[in-house]
């Protein structure tokens, strides 16, 4: 609420709804990777809500923590899989920073 054009004297705060934690485990049964120094890991990520103190989604996933040709990283991997279970467009960048405007 305002209380004039440039002061605020309430409002409503912003505050973080969601965590992350992640385990990793280095996959010692994974081959390591040949053209990189990466190597397999097992991932688990948890989304908590903070509100409620509960887990709401667990992912298992396991691949390279790296580039690891023609592996896919498991990063890429884990954000697929959260933006699909959570339902959200699949899209790292915006077509407007790809193509210029004219």
């Amino acid at each position: 609420e305002l209380k004039s054009p440039t002061k605020i004297i309430e409002y409503e705060e912003i505050g973080t709804r969601y965590a992350i934690d992640l385990v990793v485990r280095h996959n010692y049964l994974s081959q390591d990777c040949v053209f990189s120094d990466n190597h397999g890991v097992d991932v688990i990520m948890s989304i908590i809500d903070i509100l409620e103190n509960e887990t709401v989604l667990i992912i298992k996933q396991n691949g390279p923590d790296g580039e690891c040709p023609p592996l896919t990283p498991v990063w890429d991997l884990l954000a697929a899989e959260l933006a699909k279970v959570w339902g959200v467009k699949e899209k790292y960048i915006s077509d407007s920073l790809t193509s210029p405007k004219h």
